[in-house]
C-alpha cells in the first residue's frame, strides 16, 4: 500500500463523520436555523430515514440528486442523507435564472430536485426540458400540487438500507 493509498484510506467520509458525531455527541447541536435547533443524533435519524427513502426510490450510489434551497435544515438533512447512501447532491443557487436552473440540471442528469416550496411555481416552468426528473419533493404542501412533502418523507420514519459496495 501506497503512503497516498494509506491517507486516503485513513480520511472520514461526510457520512461516517456524521455517525463519529452521534457517537460522540448525540445531544451536542448540530445545526441552527432561525429557531430550529438540531442535534446530531436528531440530524442522524432525519438524514437516515431520508436516505432510505431515497433509496426506496431507485437513488443508488452516484446518482445525482438535485436541489434549491436557501439556506435551512433540510438541505443539511439531504446532504447527509446523499453521502450516507453514496448519492450526489447537485444544489442550485437559487438567484440563478431559469434557463442556468434547466442547463445544469439537465447536464447533471438528476433524478429527484428537492425545493423549497417558494421556488415550486419558476421550476414547474422549466419541468418539461427535464425529462429524467422523477419526483419533485418541496418543502411545505403547495395547493394543487402533485409534489411530495419533505416531512411527510421523515413522518413515516422508514429505515435506511446500508449499502455494501
Amino acid at each position: 500500500m501506497s503512503l497516498l493509498e494509506l491517507h486516503a484510506s485513513q480520511q472520514l467520509l461526510v457520512g461516517e463523520a456524521l455517525k463519529s458525531a452521534v457517537h460522540y455527541s448525540p445531544n451536542r447541536t448540530a445545526f441552527i436555523h432561525n429557531d430550529h435547533v438540531i442535534t446530531f443524533k436528531q440530524l442522524y435519524r432525519n438524514s437516515s430515514y431520508l436516505a432510505g427513502w431515497l433509496q426506496r426510490q431507485g437513488v443508488t450510489k452516484n446518482d445525482k440528486v438535485a436541489c434549491i434551497y436557501k439556506n435551512g435544515i433540510p438541505f443539511v438533512e439531504l446532504y447527509f442523507a446523499c453521502s450516507l447512501i453514496g448519492a450526489v447532491i447537485v444544489p442550485q443557487n437559487y438567484r440563478l435564472s431559469l434557463k442556468e436552473w434547466s442547463k445544469i440540471i439537465h447536464h447533471s442528469d438528476a433524478k429527484f430536485i428537492f425545493l423549497e416550496t417558494d421556488f415550486l411555481k419558476s421550476f414547474e416552468d422549466i419541468r418539461e426540458s427535464l425529462p429524467h426528473i422523477e419526483e419533485v419533493i418541496v418543502t411545505e404542501e403547495p395547493s394543487g400540487s402533485s409534489s411530495i412533502v419533505y416531512s411527510s418523507i421523515l413522518e413515516r420514519k422508514s429505515h435506511m438500507k446500508h449499502e455494501k459496495s
